[in-house]
């Protein structure tokens, strides 16, 4: 059980990171930096998603 909140939040995190990106990218100067380290984020967070579901 404790497995499966973890994956949980895990997906949440991952959410929330793409609604930051989404918001960055709309904004009228996007800051290129902090959609590069929130990418370099998300792309960890979907890779340990990956492996504690495979």
């Amino acid at each position: 059980m404790a497995y499966r909140n973890h994956v949980d939040s895990l997906l949440i995190r991952n959410s929330e990171i793409n609604k930051r990106i989404c918001s960055e990218l709309k904004s009228p100067i996007p800051n290129n930096y902090r959609i590069r380290e929130l990418k370099k984020e998300r792309l960890r967070l979907q890779d340990i998603i990956f492996k504690l579901s495979a």
